[in-house]
């Protein structure tokens, strides 16, 4: 039976993003009218399993309070720590505060404005539907790898060189292989306890599943479309528009 439950989100905002645009942090590039971020919110806000939607701010954002988003009774902006796993971190203490802590909680990047409902959805009702005998804590949207996948050396041509030119060590088999993606889903309480002990032991979490994985959890993957791709690089702007303006065409 799918879930009727309404969970919140956490969106990591408070990074600059300089490899986008070096005078526009980078959930600030407009695309289409909107600026990346409000095109991620706004996903969110017309969910209907979805509640508190909390943007992660840096310190000294003077932009945000200038969007449309930011009235809105759903949305609450906190400030972020120094990288996004600190991000993550602040904004359950928050949620913690009004909600029940072993409610599911979703987390994702501020930087994936291409993201669906139907997939949102998705990922909701197969974390809702674990079982305690199934030893899964959660679930995250994951892409396959389809593409060869080599793992490089680096090497000096010759002698002659002093530029470091990277060359294949080996092909990994890629049968196994999942791109992870967001929205990542976890019990609020089981999260914070996993940061916190990832962060103590000075463990490297690049998102949340690494975080539970680091404390021996198994996490459940949910196939993904390649389309919900993570805005990194100006060349991720015109792919992007198209991807939201195939979304916006199938919501008419």
């Amino acid at each position: 039976m799918p879930s009727t439950s309404i969970f919140p989100v956490i969106i990591p905002a408070a990074g600059i993003g300089s490899r986008v645009a070096a005078a526009t942090a980078k959930q600030y590039v407009s695309i289409g009218g909107k600026t990346i971020l409000e095109h991620t919110v706004q996903i969110f806000l017309s969910h209907n399993q979805i509640g508190k939607i909390i943007v992660m701010l840096h310190p000294e954002d003077y932009t945000f309070t200038t969007l449309s988003i930011a009235n809105h009774p759903q949305v609450m902006a906190v400030i972020g720590g120094c990288e996004r796993v600190d991000s993550v971190l602040q904004g359950l203490r928050c949620i913690v505060n009004f909600q029940d802590p072993t409610q599911f909680v979703l987390v994702h990047d501020a930087a994936r404005p291409c993201v669906n409902a139907q997939d949102i959805t998705r990922l909701i009702e197969r974390c809702t539907a674990i079982a305690p005998s199934d030893n899964v804590c959660g679930a995250i949207l994951a892409c396959p790898v389809t593409d060869t996948i080599k793992k490089a050396a680096s090497t000096k041509i010759s002698s002659g060189h002093s530029q470091h030119f990277s060359i294949i060590d080996n092909t990994i088999e890629r049968s196994l292989l999942w791109h992870a993606q967001t929205p990542q889903m976890f019990r609020m309480n089981e999260l914070i306890h996993a940061i916190e002990t990832g962060l103590a032991k000075g463990t490297k979490l690049s998102d949340e599943a690494s975080a539970m994985e680091n404390c021996g959890k198994s996490v459940l993957l949910v196939e993904g479309p390649s389309s919900n791709i993570k805005i990194t690089k100006p060349s991720d702007i015109a792919l992007a528009t198209f991807y939201l303006s195939a979304i916006n065409k199938s919501n008419k």
